[in-house]
């Protein structure tokens, strides 16, 4: 799916209570023999008011007023039924068996020469796709949605730890709950593409929190399109060029209760590793508008290793004459896999109450698309009971009764003080991963890195210890205090190294931050770090090469940032610096002990001075324009959604001297990136576009040039795609101006599907180019093809690509570029 729809719920299971019926008609669906039909549709005719079964079989359906009904019971592969019921304020119990549905029209009997009806039907319903996509303009609706994530098996242990049964959470069997939860929401969309969802009611097991997965919008299923976007694109069964892609069987004609008759038709996918789906698609004559899905799609085909399989089940109902349907119901089921762990989990959402071609233009004046309210939380079991439209099953009851009669507990300051208590121990893993004191009741923590990445080596300070430790306090409000003190001391240089960081975020919402830093460090001239130390670390010491170029700095610095309006973000700084350079003062190393460290120096062809003592008061601003960003809204949170525009950021800085002799400049910079265009079947790709100039004078000092981001590792760490693979560090750096591309196309499946063996696995292809232009040394261009996604179970390791590198002067080098992921550098 789009998301990862998995929280993490905690502690304890005790206890099951009654379930008492407020609705006025409820019973059991099952079969002739008697086993529960699982989501089955029941709704008024004539209507989009209605509901489903629980997995049990059970459904509750409210009446309104007391007065005759007509109630459809529909399941997939069976007659439909329709019963009158007289309502007069009494519950009503109504258990009802379906029948297999055996009202074939004829004899689906096709000769091996001739077509299969299936294809005529499917290019029927090709023909009406977009008619019934674009058929109503706007609508609102009202939304029900029940998410459960229950943890199917688990292992015992995991890295050598005990697993347990994770607070409660396991029972004997090793199963347990770990998401549950319902909301009420309101529904709105309108005409091509835009929806919002308000949340206005919810309620989750063992939690008080407003997050929630379930939000429609992150399971949006739409049959009509011609993509269906998971972490790939899917083929519709009637999409333009679905023929291409599927195979279809007719295998049932059936007339329903009100005269419609339906066509069964199977999806036999082309290719098994293509993201293509399977299953049923139901599609009725006459108007040719889909019916209802009961389609599948595997985690090989999506490249995901972490999802087995997922099953969508969509039933749509007529809202409105002649031939205006709706979706009623979704159900989305999935198994999934992770470190020994099984899961499997189900996501429920009926529609009702539609109100076609409304006024809905002031839900969307705004780009949000999602929105919890303040009282969200407020209503209690009592109104659950009540408007629940699909009931609990017996194994939910208890997880509610459960995890609620603890939540009180687990609020407690003593509970809180006792779980710190064990959690704040020192254990001898700690000493890879770090440790952390925390003090829950009152929001506060202070962690300290794992001792090993606390040790480096450059060939300026030799070994270095770097002692740090983060201090943070948190509120209600989500409002943050963090406090980053660092000593840093070099055996080689000698040079006590303190600074310190301090943040308070006063706006969570809008990402409103205050910041101050100031103390005495050595940094690299290209302030973004190109060379990670640990990188550097290694190279030193067993290749004896020290690519890393320092500089000490003694600065004090003030800075402001925050998302003025939505997708506008501004970030201020102002500061003073004094920088001095540092020299080689050990050639120490574990291999090649006869050759020397290259100086610290970024470029010998420059003149010295630009390596020269210097102070300046810096001032800079950072624009960012998120165009037409989306968005949802928490009390307090905002959780932004990736643009279907690119990124663009402009930046200035001024440098006022303050030694003599020195130049006052102005840089400026245009950056406009898009990590995803989508490409539909040939995956997606990203690009980048950069300009850096200097306005007047041009700086004095290295320090303040342009800088592209080179690589002369092999492993270097971090896949931000608008690095170069060959490029040597500082070697276009300029005191005037360059530009950059970078294009990335990541062909997701769209190679590897079509090789054995290969196409078992998560491996992708990818290729692109990259390249500049400086003032002074003219053109440079690097393109390159590799394999990305390399990994064990869900987690990435590393890409590997393969670079060709050309100047003005014409070729210059091909390499290997092993780009490992920033988790092998924490």
């Amino acid at each position: 799916m789009k998301i990862n729809i998995f929280y993490k719920i905690v502690l304890l299971t005790i206890f099951a209570f009654p379930w008492h019926v407020y609705s006025q008609v409820s019973g059991k669906i099952t079969d002739v023999n008697g086993i529960p039909l699982p989501y089955a549709t029941v709704y008024l005719e004539g209507t989009s008011i209605g509901t489903i079964s629980n997995e049990e079989g059970k459904y509750t359906l409210e009446l309104t007023r007391n007065d005759d009904y007509n109630i459809a019971y529909q399941y997939v592969g069976y007659k439909k039924a329709l019963y009158n019921i007289r309502y007069s304020g009494s519950p009503i119990q109504k258990d009802i068996a379906l029948l297999i549905d055996d009202n074939i029209l004829n004899e689906l009997t096709i000769s091996a020469d001739r077509e299969d009806p299936a294809y005529e039907i499917i290019r029927k319903a090709i023909k009406k796709r977009s008619y019934f996509k674009n058929q109503v303009k706007k609508y609102e609706a009202d939304l029900y949605v029940k998410g459960v994530v229950k943890i199917t098996d688990a292992p015992k242990k995991i890295l050598g730890e005990n697993v347990g049964d994770m607070n409660g959470i396991l029972d004997t069997s090793r199963q347990g709950i770990v998401y549950l939860s319902e909301s009420k929401s309101k529904f709105y969309f309108q005409y091509p593409d835009q929806t919002k969802e308000v949340m206005v009611s919810s309620i989750k097991s063992g939690d008080n929190s407003l997050f929630t997965a379930n939000q429609f919008s992150w399971a949006s299923f739409d049959i009509y399109a011609e993509y269906l976007n998971f972490t790939r694109s899917i083929v519709s069964p009637i999409a333009d060029n679905a023929m291409s892609h599927y195979n279809f069987r007719l295998d049932q004609v059936t007339i329903d209760q009100n005269g419609y008759t339906i066509n069964k038709i199977k999806i036999i996918p082309k290719s098994n590793s293509s993201p293509l789906l399977n299953g049923y698609i139901y599609i009725t004559d006459e108007y040719w508008n889909v019916y209802s899905t009961d389609i599948s799609l595997y985690g090989n085909a999506l490249k995901n290793t972490f999802l087995d399989t997922i099953n969508i089940k969509q039933v749509y109902v007529p809202v409105s004459k002649p031939d205006t349907w709706r979706l009623f119901s979704q159900v989305i089921s999935f198994k999934a896999g992770l470190f020994g762990f099984k899961m499997a989990g189900n996501f429920s959402y009926i529609f009702s109450d539609y109100l076609l071609n409304v006024d809905v233009a002031s839900q969307f004046s705004t780009n949000e698309t999602f929105k919890v309210e303040q009282n969200a939380l407020k209503k209690d079991s009592l109104f659950w009971k009540k408007i629940r439209p699909i009931p609990l099953t017996e194994e939910e009851q208890k997880d509610y009764i459960k995890k609620d009669s603890l939540q009180k507990l687990w609020n407690t300051r003593s509970y809180m003080d006792s779980m710190d208590r064990v959690n704040n121990k020192f254990t001898l893993l700690k000493l890879l991963t770090g440790y952390s004191y925390e003090k829950s009741y009152k929001k506060t923590s202070i962690s300290f890195p794992s001792p090993l990445s606390t040790l480096r080596f450059n060939a300026v300070e030799g070994f270095k210890i770097n002692l740090n430790c983060i201090w943070e306090k948190k509120d209600s409000t989500y409002r943050k205090w963090t406090i980053h003190p660092v000593i840093e001391y070099g055996f080689a240089d000698k040079i006590l190294k303190p600074h310190i960081s301090a943040e308070y975020k006063f706006d969570n919402y809008n990402q409103g931050i205050v910041s101050f830093k100031a103390g005495r460090q050595n940094q690299q001239y290209d302030t973004r770090d190109p060379i990670t130390e640990r990188n550097n670390t290694w190279n030193s010491l067993w290749n004896k090469i020290n690519r890393i170029r320092l500089f000490q700095n003694d600065f004090v610095t003030m800075g402001y940032r925050k998302e003025l309006f939505n997708g506008f973000y501004v970030n201020l700084s102002t500061s003073y610096t004094s920088r001095k350079p540092v020299f080689v003062n050990t050639q120490y190393s574990l291999r090649r002990k006869d050759i020397l460290y290259d100086e610290n120096i970024p470029r010998q062809d420059l003149d010295s001075k630009v390596y020269q003592e210097n102070s300046y008061l810096k001032n800079s601003i950072s624009i960012l324009i998120c165009p037409a960003q989306k968005f949802s809204s928490y009390p307090y949170v905002k959780v932004r959604d990736v643009s279907n525009w690119p990124n663009i950021t402009v930046d200035y800085e001024s440098g006022i001297p303050i030694t003599n002799n020195s130049s006052l400049f102005h840089k400026l910079k245009l950056k406009i990136k898009d990590n995803y265009v989508n490409a539909r079947l040939i995956g997606y790709f990203s690009y980048n576009f950069e300009a850096n100039t200097f306005i007047g004078s041009v700086p004095s000092y290295f320090a303040d040039f342009v800088h592209p981001v080179g690589n002369q590792l092999q492993t270097p760490i971090g896949t931000d795609f608008s690095h170069f693979n060959l490029l040597p560090y500082y070697e276009f750096s300029t005191d005037k101006y360059y530009v950059q591309f970078n294009f990335r196309h990541h062909f997701n499946g769209f190679i590897f599907d079509k090789i054995p063996l290969i196409n078992k696995t998560s491996l992708k292809m990818v290729a692109g180019c990259s390249g500049l232009y400086e003032h002074y040394k003219g053109q440079y261009i690097e393109p390159f093809v590799g394999i990305e996604n390399f990994r064990i179970g869900p987690i990435q390791l590393f890409d590997v690509d393969y670079t060709w590198s050309f100047d003005r002067n014409g070729y210059r080098d091909q390499g290997i570029t092993i780009r490992l992921t920033q988790l092998l550098n924490n």
